[in-house]
């Protein structure tokens, strides 16, 4: 009971950058990048379990992959694994639309 509390105070949320505005760029790539960003955000939330969701925002939060798969009890080999099915969700999605 007290390592899933624990275990539940370490996780972190993270939320990926909203727009990138940033000077040089024109209103059309900003407004195509904000579009990718909303899509990806979306694709996150619809198309990976619990598990490939937190594996992929402790990766993008620049998380230790020893410390994020002791903090969700997995090995370090079965986080690779699910971090790289998660991408590899998350590309379909975002570039083919589809929703799995």
């Amino acid at each position: 009971m007290i390592d899933v509390h624990r275990r539940n105070e370490r996780r972190k949320t993270v939320s990926l950058p909203d727009e990138n505005v940033s000077a040089g760029h024109s209103p059309e790539d900003l407004a195509v990048e904000a579009e990718y960003w909303a899509k990806l955000k979306d694709c996150v939330e619809s198309c990976l379990n619990e598990t490939e969701r937190m594996v992929f925002k402790g990766n993008v939060a620049g998380e230790d992959a020893a410390t994020l798969a002791m903090t969700l009890n997995l090995t370090r080999d079965r986080l690779y694994r699910i971090l790289h099915d998660a991408r590899k969700k998350l590309s379909l999605c975002v570039f083919s639309g589809d929703k799995e």
